[in-house]
């Protein structure tokens, strides 16, 4: 056999007739592949020991040859063919049943019903096994060369003997036309037209330019795109409603095809502005992790950097930021570049070797240790697995607070989680994996408490239940296409939500015996939100620019909206009596704010991102300390004209509060 190594450290592990034996990844995981003599795949396995075991129709079937049943730790999934020759469409694929008896059928352009007699073995529908019926949750359409011509959730759009919209259908509907080579174009279920161009670099299929609304499945439009010789992208240009562009993203790759920067450019009035850093990377030798990402620092003209140090296995073993605040050391807003307070942070990564795999022993976070320099009294998370190197088994938290943590064999599904204060929580799960019951004991409790979960054949919610908390009584109900439509609870309230055909929520209903509280949302032809109110009569209403941009926020009476407060906002004599302005630093934490009504507020943070001091424009000073689990453990409050202290004190018992002195 042979090996083939990928830059990354990932391993591929081929027999001598080319069939790939292993995946091995460079942390020792790995998934195995079984082959039968005759090249039929039988069986694909993971580390943990779950697999997918495949069963083949007979070698004298008359129809089709290949899987017909798939075995999986939740189960055995069967998979039902076209097996009639004299039919079209042999072979297709035209019914799963799940574990549980759940069918899935699919439907072809020949079938009965369906509209494309054509194309046999092209798909144009997906159903649900469902009481009272079928529920149809796809269909497809194509022309008569076999190209997508139209795509909806459930059915196509129909409407009445008046011609309006029959409920139900044309659900984010897309018809696509192509008008000329390298020319797409999509009409969403509003009527709104996008134009897509596409070519083909380097062997590849690329977008040029989406221009338009776009639809609910849609990805970014109003985008034009440009690419090397490689295919590669080099520059993504967002375009505002009217075509003019309004900014771009640059990109630059290395000789080796990594991203070695990226870039942005703003326009004005058309023309492009200078070019701006977003960020560079640098990598070591061939790997494409990178060793060193660099941004502009909010300090103009300094640097805001995020080093790694990775292991053997390609893990990280380091993360280093250090950056500056727009601060200096006395906590004012720095005059000059170099008179900001550079801010530093650390965390580490231990791994264990087990099993032939490496795995994630410890995490030792930014703040300093103490001197047991383990979870006592640190900072350190320590992660036990079992002895197979499977699964973790132990979580230890700062302040030596464990987790014990049980999986249910066959999935590998968390199954209970209990800690050493006696507490503990067991999940049950449904093929899907979804949770279907869980139950909760704590300590001094007289009796578990317990939620269940009921799903439709679809796997959306429809109930949930405890007998001991009668506000987690619900019920829910979705519409063909999986959205919720209302939910009802045991305490009297009822919600309704509406959406319109591209599935977004156009209004909301909240109702009980004793009132009423409504709220409706809509839109413009580019898909923004242009106004949204209650039934108490407010309303906010949104004007946009000709690029796109939001021009105004006015309220129901006319009257502008405050707008949010300006982020890194420049300082000067006029901003400061008229504007509210904050300063961050580089790990973004909020150090200064200055506005007209509370004037100057400086805080300070520790390397974890936990507020540790804050002064008012008064002078007045807080301090704030926590435990080493993390939770607030005193405030002191300095009175700036006495100088007295005064002292608030948190108390745990575990993890519960039990005293606010």
């Amino acid at each position: 056999g042979f090996e083939w190594h990928w830059p990354d450290g990932r391993r591929l592990e081929f027999d001598a007739r080319g069939r790939l034996l292993q995946i091995i990844a460079p942390d020792g995981h790995f998934v195995s592949l079984l082959w039968a003599p005759d090249g039929s795949l039988l069986r694909v396995s993971d580390p943990q020991g779950r697999s997918l075991v495949f069963e083949y129709a007979p070698r004298n079937s008359s129809g089709f040859r290949g899987v017909v049943a798939v075995g999986s730790p939740v189960g055995r999934f069967t998979l039902a063919h076209q097996n009639d020759r004299a039919a079209p469409g042999l072979s297709n694929l035209v019914a799963v049943t799940d574990p549980e008896g759940r069918v899935r059928r699919y439907h072809y352009g020949a079938d009965e019903e369906e509209f494309a007699p054509h194309l046999p073995h092209h798909l144009t529908g997906i159903s649900v096994e469902a009481e009272p019926g079928p529920v149809r949750i796809a269909t497809y359409g194509y022309d008569a060369r076999g190209r997508a011509t139209l795509s909806v959730r459930g059915v196509p759009l129909r409407t009445d003997d008046a011609g309006q919209p029959v409920a139900g259908t044309g659900i984010e509907q897309v018809s696509v036309d192509y008008p000329e080579r390298g020319v797409t174009v999509i009409t969403n279920s509003l009527g709104q037209r996008t134009t897509y161009r596409h070519a083909v670099i380097n062997s590849g299929f690329r977008l040029l330019q989406a221009i338009g609304p776009g639809c609910a499945s849609c990805g970014p439009t109003n985008r034009r795109y440009a690419y090397d010789r490689h295919g590669r992208m080099v520059e993504e240009v967002a375009l505002g409603v009217d075509g003019t562009p309004i900014s771009a993203t640059l990109f630059e790759y290395d000789a080796t095809g990594r991203l070695a920067s990226r870039a942005q450019r703003h326009y004005m009035d058309g023309a492009p502005g200078a070019r701006r850093p977003i960020a560079r990377y640098e990598y070591a030798e061939t790997s494409p992790r990178p060793v060193l990402v660099v941004r502009p620092s909010v300090v103009p003209g300094r640097e805001y950097r995020i080093a790694f140090e990775y292991n053997d296995a390609g893990q990280p073993v380091r993360v280093t930021e250090s950056g500056f605040s727009p601060l200096d050391e006395t906590g004012a807003p720095a005059i000059t570049p170099e008179a900001a307070k550079p801010i530093e942070r650390t965390t580490l990564y231990t791994y264990a070797r087990i099993n032939g795999r490496s795995l994630l022993a410890a995490i030792d976070g930014p703040l300093p240790n103490g001197p047991a320099n383990d979870p006592t009294d640190s900072d350190i998370t320590r992660f036990a697995w079992d002895a197979a190197g499977n699964y973790i088994a132990l979580v230890t938290r700062p302040g030596e607070h464990i987790a014990a943590i049980e999986y249910a064999p066959a999935t590998g599904m968390v199954r209970r989680v209990s800690n050493d204060e006696g507490s503990h929580t067991e999940f049950e799960y449904n093929i899907r994996l979804q949770p279907v019951r869980i139950r909760s004991h704590g300590t001094g409790w007289d009796h578990a408490r317990e939620v269940e979960y009921r799903f439709d054949p679809m796997g959306q919610v429809v109930e949930t239940h405890s007998p001991d908390d009668p506000a987690r009584n619900m019920r829910f109900a979705h519409d063909s296409q999986g959205r919720l439509e209302w939910v009802a609870t045991a305490l009297g309230m009822l919600e309704t939500y509406e959406h319109d055909t591209e599935g977004r929520l156009v209004g909301h209903r909240r109702v009980s015996a004793s009132f009423e509280q409504s709220r409706f949302w809509r839109y413009d032809s580019a898909g923004r939100v242009v106004a949204t109110g209650n039934n108490r009569g407010w309303q906010l209403d949104a004007a946009f620019d000709a690029r796109g941009e939001l021009e105004s926020l006015t309220d129901a009476h006319g009257i502008p909206y405050p707008g949010a407060p300006a982020v890194q906002a420049p300082i000067d004599d006029e901003s400061v009596d008229t504007e509210v302005i904050m300063l961050h630093d580089d790990f973004g934490h909020a150090v200064w704010r200055h506005s007209p009504d509370t004037g100057e507020v400086r805080r300070q943070f520790d390397a974890a991102g936990r507020l540790v001091g804050m002064r008012d424009a008064l002078g007045n000073l807080a301090r704030y300390d926590y435990d080493v689990r993390g939770r607030i453990a005193r405030q002191r409050v300095t009175d700036a004209d006495t100088g007295q202290e005064m002292l608030t004190a948190w108390r745990y018992q575990g993890e519960h509060l039990i005293e606010l002195a």
